[in-house]
């Protein structure tokens, strides 16, 4: 058995969902823990057209305490994510309790929503394709990040469009004082001094070069706007690279994109 609430709602939640079904993936997983719930999902790679792929992970934050519960220790879901999305928008209104449950017997989840103002009480159940018991989760989420750059959701918004018109590499060079962002000879530069980003972690005397793609650079752009600042999180060695869109009281969305 497992279940969890969330303070956020069901509206908010179907809008962090969206980003899976903007990239494509339209089935997934969930990982639930006594700890921690989160979603995620890999979109295929495109040799072709040299796209690569990109992780989606969104974590939630769940209300601790005997609202978060999962009597198996680690459960593995493995979901249609279009579903998922179609089942939250049968909820047009914010709701006062929203929670969702299951077991890994019946391989299935219930999603359980009341709201004391229209007092009127959902309980939708929606089939998983199927569930294990102490399934590792994906090795990013285990990366340790050191270099970290704060931006304002409308300065990155304007910042992707931008870049995206000349290419789908960036290469972001973070001083101290600075973050530069090219694509081929196009550079936008992010100013500390005048609020522009906000820059922390492993950034010395030397420049810290981070390298990503935007190649879902629509999805990105709207996942921002659930923001009100998000965040770079890379490596001093420039390896891996992670865009963390913190969506309020229900969580992080996070693309690895690099």
């Amino acid at each position: 058995m497992f279940g969890f609430s969330l303070e956020a709602g069901a509206v908010l939640l179907r809008k962090a969902v969206a980003a899976f079904i903007m990239t494509g993936c339209f089935n997934g997983e969930m990982f639930i823990s006594n700890d921690d719930v989160t979603l995620a999902a890999t979109t295929f790679p495109i040799p072709m057209f040299q796209i690569p792929s990109l992780l989606v992970s969104l974590r939630l934050r769940p209300l601790i305490g005997e609202d978060l519960y999962c009597t198996e220790g680690l459960l593995w879901l493995a979901l249609s994510f279009r579903d998922f999305y179609n089942n939250l928008s049968l909820y047009e209104d914010d709701d006062d309790f929203f929670g969702i449950y299951g077991s890994a017997d019946l391989r299935r989840i219930r999603f359980v929503l009341v709201n004391n103002r229209t007092e009127r009480f959902w309980d939708q159940q929606m089939d998983l394709f199927t569930i294990d018991r102490g399934r590792m989760i994906a090795p990013e989420f285990h990366y340790v990040y050191n270099v970290v750059v704060g931006i304002p959701s409308g300065i990155f918004g304007s910042l992707i469009m931008n870049l995206s018109r000349f290419g789908m590499t960036v290469s972001a060079l973070v001083t101290e004082t600075q973050v530069t962002f090219t694509v081929g000879n196009v550079k936008i530069v992010l100013r500390k001094e005048l609020e522009e980003c906000i820059i922390g972690g492993a950034v010395g005397e030397n420049p810290v070069s981070l390298v990503f793609h935007i190649h879902y650079s629509n999805t990105m752009l709207r996942s921002s706007f659930l923001s009100k600042r998000v965040w770079l999180l890379g490596q001093s060695n420039g390896s891996s690279v992670m865009l963390n869109c913190p969506v309020g009281t229900l969580g992080n969305l996070m693309f690895y994109v690099g």
